[in-house]
């Protein structure tokens, strides 16, 4: 439902609304705002500095320290160190690196005990809290809780980053561009990325686990195997054909032709003999060829043009893992005019969330006793680092109504209109979305609301996301389908994905919680995603918070889906 009105109060309502975001945009920093530890960009608090300087440096102070045993001093001195070789023009990531294979602490390039002196006033980085730190990483796994985003060890980090582009990372000065050994070749850093996430879909885990997620594969059977008018006859490509699952619903929905493609060479192999097995390939008369490769490196598929394109791309939060733009330049490359794209259409919704969402509720009757205080700790664990969560949320942990805040069109968008900003409220009561944009779109038009009835006091102590895509009447006009991840929708295996606030937030009546949430692929680590949540809460509650969901060439096998 559109927002837009002509109406004297709604556009007096909209000015009101865009003088709280001005104001909110003016706000004092809070006390705890710290400077990235390699340029002046200054961050609400130490944890989105960690994050930052791990996104756009790969070094993340907390790793390093429990890689290289520091104590409180060394860390204080490691500290002291980057800031004043940064402060001198010089970039301290070579030293970094190199202390690695030191052995004598006396040798390390921190070891002086000048580097004890604040290099910076009142770093907030240096009174820090470290080791309880690495007491949650222990709480967070008592949680059973999946945190994307992995960063590998700090070394893996600080190698990698001597590959990224010295554009990466943005700053108002000299000193926030990356230092000139960053300038090397950050192809070769993508393309270890590349190997690594082809890899870890190489295993049968990852694809018995797809398979198994029946809402899911349903979705791709009844899209495939119930539109004739699309499939029959048809030239099909399957992008990511992986098990070779979808070519197989191709086939057997009466495609004339179907060409699997898949990055891995070892799963595109156990495809061709999937096809083989069920007497589908060339050598038996069907339809059915797999090929090895990638969407912008194969060299062709057979056909100058196809008729359907489908794949199977989303990752966690719809969008991890940037596989939609192999889709996108597959469809710009193979499709014929007026071919399909299934799915045709995606979408990114959010609700708030209480503590429950996170996983505690068994903790609430052990037994027939209360055991309120460690669900009470363990979520405080989760609130206090900013790493986006996947998990399945019970629908009765959803605290407001929900809204759709982002929405593409797969046949027709560009890759970059999978980066977007939202504005919304969320309340007890209502959800709307003030303005949505696109990257590079600042029209920011106001598009939908939703709400319900209540009197209470509500707790949002996440922000819930999930998606839902749809293969639309506009191709599959017999049979469409809709696929959601939704908490009221059956489980999948991408569950859904929470940001934990800082701490939670008590809406009672007629009180919202305003939010701007952005996300995009990362332009630091290839096929990463960067999420920041900006809200302000009743009575003055303000944060900012900068989470990772990365994709590493060091990171062990298995689903990042």
């Amino acid at each position: 439902m559109s927002l837009s009105s002509d109406s004297e109060d709604e556009q007096l309502q909209t000015g009101q609304q865009d003088e709280e975001w001005e104001e909110w945009d003016g706000d004092d920093e809070e006390e705890d705002a710290t400077r990235s530890l390699f340029c002046d960009v200054v961050l609400p608090t130490p944890e989105a500095a960690f994050a930052y300087d791990a996104t756009h440096y790969g070094f993340d102070i907390r790793q390093f320290r429990i890689e290289r045993r520091l104590d409180d001093y060394d860390t204080i001195r490691v500290i002291n160190f980057i800031r004043r070789e940064v402060a001198a023009g010089r970039d301290p990531l070579p030293a970094l690196v190199a202390s690695g294979q030191q052995q004598e602490e006396s040798g390390k390039p921190w070891a002086g005990d000048e580097y004890l002196n604040p290099t910076l006033p009142d770093d907030p980085l240096i009174t820090y809290d470290y080791e309880e730190q690495q007491q949650l990483e222990l709480e967070l796994g008592q949680l059973g809780i999946t945190r994307c985003g992995g960063r590998g060890s700090c070394q893996q980090l600080l190698v990698r980053a001597a590959a990224d582009d010295a554009a990466a990372a943005p700053g108002p000065s000299s000193s926030s561009r990356r230092a000139p050994h960053a300038a090397v070749n950050a192809g070769a850093a993508a393309a270890a990325v590349d190997t690594q996430y082809y890899d870890s879909y190489s295993g049968f885990d990852i694809h018995q686990e797809m398979l198994s997620d029946k809402p899911r594969s349903g979705a791709y059977r009844d899209a495939l195997g119930r539109n004739p008018g699309l499939l029959r006859g048809a030239r099909l490509l399957d992008v990511g054909c992986g098990s070779s699952i979808l070519c197989l619903f191709g086939a057997r929905g009466g495609a004339a032709s179907v060409v699997g493609l898949d990055g891995s060479a070892r799963i595109a192999d156990c495809a061709r003999q999937v096809v083989a097995a069920n007497k589908l390939d060339a050598a038996a008369g069907g339809p059915v060829s797999i090929i090895a490769g990638r969407v912008e490196e194969v060299a062709g598929i057979g056909h100058d043009k196809v008729d359907v394109i489908v794949s199977e791309w989303m990752g966690y939060a719809l969008l991890f893992e940037c596989m939609l733009d192999s889709v996108l330049a597959a469809r710009d490359r193979w499709l014929a005019p007026r071919g399909a794209l299934l799915p045709d259409l995606a979408s990114i919704s959010v609700a708030g969330a209480s503590r429950g969402a996170f996983g505690t509720g068994f903790w609430q009757d052990v037994y027939g006793f209360s055991m309120q205080p460690i669900a009470d700790e363990l979520a405080a664990a989760a609130a206090r680092e900013a790493q986006v969560v996947v998990r399945p949320v019970e629908p009765d942990c959803l605290t407001t109504p929900a809204l759709q805040v982002h929405a593409m069109d797969l046949a027709t968008m560009s890759p970059a209109q999978q980066d977007f900003t939202a504005h919304f409220t969320l309340s007890a009561t209502s959800a709307q979305l003030v303005s949505s944009c696109e990257a590079g779109d600042t029209s920011g038009e106001t598009t939908n609301s939703s709400s319900s009835t209540s009197s209470e006091t509500v707790e949002v102590a996440a922000l819930v996301l999930w998606f839902d895509v749809e293969f639309s009447a506009r191709f599959c006009k017999e049979h469409p389908v809709t696929l959601s991840t939704s908490p009221h929708a059956p489980v999948t295996h991408w569950a859904q994905a929470l940001l934990p606030l800082a701490a939670p937030v008590m809406l009672g009546p007629g009180q919202a919680l305003r939010c701007r949430l952005s996300m995009a692929r990362s332009r630091a680590r290839h096929r990463s995603l960067d999420i920041s949540l900006e809200y302000s809460g009743p009575g003055g509650q303000t944060a900012a918070r900068i989470y990772n969901m990365e994709v590493s060439s060091s990171s062990a096998g298995g689903s990042n889906k």
